[in-house]
């Protein structure tokens, strides 16, 4: 009977061992359940970074088209200017050279006037 009741001893300390761990185990399942929980949450905000990072990236590509249809439009004003007023590096070359030409004329005149002042 001794060995019978240790035996019972044993075995309703065996039952509140495994009545701790069952309540580990209810603890450990609701972290899950927490840190499952956390994951929906962080996977939602992901996915909401997508979607406004997709948002931007429309966003850019609407300002990257404005941007060549602008260099487009400077482009052609451009040209337009080119075919009303002729070729632009022409015309200035042609006005440096008249303003050199001017520039001598300038200075002889003065060299006249400087000679016959002396």
């Amino acid at each position: 009977i001794k060995g019978q009741d240790k035996m019972l001893g044993k075995q309703d300390e065996t039952i509140a061992a495994i009545k701790g761990l069952d309540k580990k185990q209810d603890k450990m399942i609701k972290g899950q359940d927490k840190m499952l929980g956390k994951q929906d949450e962080t996977i939602a905000a992901i996915k909401g970074l997508d979607k406004k990072q997709d948002k931007m990236i429309k966003g850019q590509d609407k300002m990257l088209d404005k941007q060549d249809k602008t260099i487009e439009v400077i482009s052609n004003r451009f040209n337009n200017m080119d075919t009303k007023y002729g070729d632009i590096a022409k015309t200035l070359n042609s006005v440096n050279d008249k303003l050199d030409f001017l520039a001598r004329l300038f200075e002889k005149l003065v060299n006249h006037i400087v000679k016959e002042e002396k």
